[in-house]
Parts: structure tokens; sequence; C-alpha cells
């Protein structure tokens, strides 16, 4: 017979209360302190960060002219009133605007995926075609009346 401990291996020792508590008692503490290590994944706080601002369209007057670059299509209605052609392009969308002389075209573009198109080519030009003072054309568009 084999021995375990001081005693021999028999089958009535696996019926030995003290035997038993031992043998439980040796293998409960070790299985607590593995499954106190599971305790799951910690859970961080999600950080959303704060919504990205547009700039307002500045108010113009024929002394400042606005910067064009970075304007939304909400910005440029707002200064120039409702554009005379809206034209939507495969990647871009183009606001034209008339004067009694000259023809602003704004090109919008979105800065990154899913977000706001904003003006990153503006072209300038006179009725018939040639090209035209852009500052000159925003001061007749700017002081053009126009409708909301």
């Amino acid at each position: 017979m084999d021995q375990i401990g001081n005693r021999q291996w028999t089958p009535a020792i696996l019926l030995d209360k003290s035997f038993l508590k031992r043998t439980l008692l040796g293998s409960f503490v070790p299985i607590l302190m593995f499954l106190s290590g599971c305790g799951g994944e910690e859970k961080h706080p999600v950080v959303t960060p704060p919504p990205v601002k547009r700039p307002v369209a500045p108010v113009a007057s024929p002394d400042r002219l606005p910067k064009l670059q970075g304007m939304t299509a909400r910005n440029l209605i707002g200064l120039f009133g409702s554009p005379d052609q809206d034209i939507d392009e495969p990647w871009a969308r183009r606001l034209q605007f008339q004067s009694s002389v000259c023809v602003l075209d704004a090109y919008l573009y979105p800065p990154h995926k899913n977000e706001e198109m904003v003006v990153r080519h503006v072209d300038v030009r006179d009725l018939q075609g040639n090209d035209f003072n852009q500052e000159n054309c925003l001061r007749m568009l700017v002081q053009k009346p126009h409708h909301k």
C-alpha cells in the first residue's frame, strides 16, 4: 500500500474527515487566489472629443472683405444670399454668385470623410469669362442686395 504523509493509502482514508478537510482547504486557497485575479476587465470611461466648431461667416463690410477659404455653404449664403447656381459635382459642390459685372465660383470639398464641406478653391471672372480681381468682385457681391 502507498503512503500519504504518515498514513497508509487505504480507501478508508478518503472518508477521514480531517484528511478531507486538509485536502479541501489546501486546494481552496489557491483556487480562491486564482479566481481573485480574474476580476474581469477594468472599465475605462469613454472620452468623446468635443464637436468640431466651424467658423462662422464674418460680417462683411465693403471695407473689410471676408476670407472665403474654410467657409461652409451656409456661411457663403449668409454672406452673399442665395447662389445663382448650386451644383453638386462628384467630389465637390460648386456655389456660383453673380454680380452685375463678375461671377464668383466657390468650390467646396469635405476636409475629412463625413464632415461638412468647406471652400477650398475660388474662381473669379467677368461676365465674358476673363479673369477678374477677386477683391473687387467680393465688394460687389457683398454690396449686392440679396434675399436669404
